[in-house]
C-alpha cells in the first residue's frame, strides 16, 4: 500500500492520530501522507536514537537549522525496538523505488482559489486526453466517498461565471478607481493578518526549538531518563510539526497573492480570465454538493 493508502485506512478505521492520542488543541483528527511518511522513516521504532539533528544557524542565534546526516549522532539499540531491523530496511528501500521526482509546473487556474464549501478541502484539478477540464474534491479524490463527496465542478464554467459577475459589475458604472482601490485595501488588509499570524508562530516555533534542545542537553547531563525523554522529544515533535505546517500554508499563501496589480486596461477588458488576474480579483470560491457556488470577491462595491 502507498503511504496515502495507509492514511486512508487508518481514517477508515477510526484510529486515533498522534494529536487526537495526545489531546492536543487543533490538532487533526485524520491520518495524512506526511505524518504516515515521518512514522515509516523514524529509525526511532528499531531502537535506535538519533541526536543532534539540528545546530545554531549562526553564533548566538536562536534559529536552527538540519546537520547532513554524517555529522549527526546515531545512539544504536538505545531503547527497546518495535520492529526488526530488517523490516526497516525493506521499507526505506521500497520508500526510495516509489519515489517520483515532483514537477515544477505552472499551477492550474483555479489551484489555492477553489475550496469544497462541504469538508473544507482545496479542489484538484482533473485534466483528461478528452473531455472537459474539471476540478473535484481533493478530499475525495484521496480518501474517497466516506469522507466527502466529488462537488464536480468545469473550469469554463467557473470562468464564464466569473467573466459574466465581473462585467456586470463595469455595466453597473463601477469606476475603474473604486474596483483598483477596494482590491488594494483587502490585499493590505489580508497581508497585515498573515505577518501578525506569521510572526507568532515563529516565535511558537523558536520555544519549541529551545525545548528541544533542553530535553536533549537534561538527557545527556543525567537529570532525567531515557523514557522521559523520549515523551518529551515526542510531545514537543508533533506541535514543531503542526506549527511549521501551518507556518508553511500561511507562506504559501502569500505566495498566491503575490501579483500585482495589473495594468487598468486588463482590468476593464474583462475578455479572458488568466491566472494573474483571478488572483487579483477573486479571493476564495467554494462548490457545494448540489452544485452552487460561492464566489468571495477581493473587493466590495
Amino acid at each position: 500500500m502507498g503511504m496515502q493508502a495507509i492514511a486512508n485506512r487508518l481514517n477508515e478505521e477510526g484510529i486515533p492520530t498522534p494529536a487526537q492520542t495526545q489531546i492536543r488543541k487543533n490538532g487533526s483528527q485524520y491520518w495524512c501522507q506526511r505524518s504516515i511518511k515521518y512514522i515509516l522513516t523514524n529509525p526511532v521504532y528499531v531502537g535506535d536514537l538519533v541526536a543532534q539533528k539540528e545546530q545554531a544557524a549562526a553564533l548566538g542565534s536562536t534559529k536552527r537549522k538540519k546537520k547532513n546526516q554524517e555529522e549527526q549522532v546515531i545512539m544504536k539499540n538505545n531503547h527497546p525496538s518495535i520492529i526488526s531491523n530488517e523490516q526497516f530496511r525493506v521499507v526505506q528501500d521500497l520508500i526510495h523505488r516509489r519515489g517520483k521526482t515532483k514537477s515544477c509546473g505552472m499551477p492550474n487556474l483555479f489551484t489555492q482559489v477553489l475550496y469544497c464549501a462541504d469538508c473544507g478541502g482545496g479542489m484538484q484539478c482533473v485534466k483528461r486526453s478528452y473531455g472537459k477540464t474539471h476540478y473535484m474534491c481533493g478530499n475525495y479524490k484521496k480518501r474517497g466517498k466516506n469522507f466527502c463527496s466529488r462537488h464536480s465542478v468545469y473550469e469554463l464554467g467557473l470562468v464564464d461565471l466569473i467573466l459574466g459577475d465581473l462585467k456586470k459589475l463595469m455595466g453597473d458604472h463601477v469606476s475603474n478607481d473604486v474596483l483598483i482601490r477596494e482590491i488594494r485595501k483587502e490585499a493590505e488588509g489580508e497581508k497585515k493578518i498573515a505577518v501578525k499570524e506569521i510572526a507568532s508562530l515563529k516565535k511558537v516555533i523558536e520555544k519549541l526549538e529551545g525545548r528541544k534542545q533542553t530535553a536533549e542537553d537534561k538527557w545527556l547531563d543525567g537529570d532525567i531518563t531515557k523514557e522521559e525523554y523520549h515523551q518529551m522529544l515526542g510531545r514537543i515533535s508533533d506541535q514543531l510539526f503542526d506549527s511549521n505546517q501551518k507556518l508553511a500554508d500561511l507562506r504559501k499563501g502569500q505566495e498566491v497573492n503575490k501579483p500585482d496589480l495589473p495594468d487598468i486596461a486588463k482590468l476593464t477588458s474583462f475578455e479572458k480570465l488568466d491566472r494573474e488576474l483571478l488572483l487579483m480579483l477573486v479571493k476564495r470560491i467554494e462548490v457545494r454538493k448540489d452544485g452552487n457556488i460561492k464566489i468571495q470577491y477581493n473587493f466590495k462595491v
